[in-house]
């Protein structure tokens, strides 16, 4: 039980990771919001390690039996 729970629980993490990363300047581009330097600087720092933590979690799950519905999706590729 506690194994799902971890697992469903990295879903949602490696989902945040990358969508937070694809979305997270859209506002920006497109000039509705003016960002900080700060915000800047953070993005510019974090961004490839979150997407890349993103994908690393689904290359692992996808290993390991957990990847559900994703690994239909990638035999079909």
């Amino acid at each position: 039980m506690i194994v799902q729970v971890l697992v469903a629980l990295f879903w949602i993490l490696a989902a945040v990771c990358n969508l937070s990363v694809l979305y997270g300047l859209y506002d920006s581009v497109n000039g509705n919001v003016h960002l900080s330097e700060l915000v800047k600087s953070l993005y510019a720092a974090v961004h490839r390690t979150a997407w890349a933590v993103g994908v690393a979690w689904v290359i692992f799950a996808c290993i390991t039996g957990n990847g559900g519905v994703f690994i239909l999706y990638l035999c079909l590729l």
